[in-house]
């Protein structure tokens, strides 16, 4: 590696806001150069500090193997974003050069529309079937990437249907041999994947929880956390002063048109029949 690229890595690691606004004013051959040099990981750092559009403009423009890579190093939720940007062409060539496992999960999670639980939903949150034992299950969780944020563990029947849901520690607590279904919270709270984010920050049972389970049709499809409910929020407070200032201009326009009415009213009934 030349001072050069040690020099990036190190500009691009301390400081991936910088980095990537010096990316977005740089040509494109030179940036595709740095992109290329970098490691998956930095490259990803630059791509989480992008808004969804820009980042899916640079995929596109990196070869499908180095796009993968970056994406792959990527959290699932920060991924799907990124990749719902770029166009199907050059969509279906990354996801080809992912890992099966990961091309599945992104697969999942860039079907449902902006704006929806699904779109926000971690699609690589952990469930394992409701027949497993504890030990089994413990073996599916360890074999999970380390350093995933991980609380409840979800339980699935037939066909994925979600069934239940356990914290970690009530998994690692239980007896080895005994199953899933017998310690497992039944009929958890969750968020259909197509309900609007509205409805998302509403549910009531971000009171008691850290996570929600993700469902299309009753199957597991993921799983929806705090942070992201946070990140919700700011969204719809930031677009709260426009849809008031709406709400506002209508209800004046509406109080207009009552005052016009009544004025003619007013007029018609002050001038009298006409003779």
């Amino acid at each position: 590696m030349s001072v050069e690229q040690r020099l990036a890595d190190v500009f691009v690691t301390r400081h991936p806001a910088d980095a990537a606004r010096v990316l977005g004013h740089s040509p494109t051959e030179a940036a595709l150069e740095l992109l290329d040099a970098l490691e998956p990981d930095r490259a990803a750092l630059l791509l989480d500090q992008m808004p969804p559009v820009t980042a899916g403009a640079w995929l596109e423009k990196m070869a499908p193997a180095r796009a993968a890579g970056a994406l792959a190093a990527l959290d699932t939720v920060h991924a799907a974003v990124a990749l719902r940007a770029v166009d199907l062409e050059h969509r279906d060539a990354i996801l080809g050069a992912l890992p099966e496992a990961a091309r599945a999960t992104l697969r999942t999670a860039i079907r449902f529309p902006d704006g929806t639980a699904g779109a926000l939903m971690d699609a690589s949150a952990l469930a394992v079937p409701e027949d497993a034992t504890a030990a089994e299950a413990i073996e599916r969780v360890r074999s999970q990437p380390a350093g995933r944020g991980l609380y409840y563990v979800y339980a699935v029947g037939d066909a994925g249907t979600l069934t239940g849901v356990m914290t970690l520690r009530e998994l690692v607590l239980a007896e080895p041999s005994s199953s899933v279904r017998s310690f497992m919270q039944r009929e958890p709270a969750s968020l259909e994947a197509r309900a609007r984010l509205e409805a998302v920050a509403a549910h009531p049972a971000w009171n008691a929880v850290y996570a929600l389970p993700v469902v299309e049709r009753g199957r597991f499809v993921g799983a929806l956390r705090y942070e992201a409910l946070r990140g919700i929020e700011r969204d719809l407070a930031a677009r709260a002063p426009i849809d008031r200032t709406v709400e506002t201009a209508l209800a004046l326009a509406h109080v207009y048109r009552i005052g016009v009415a009544s004025l003619a009213t007013w007029a018609v009934t002050f001038a009298g029949p006409k003779r």
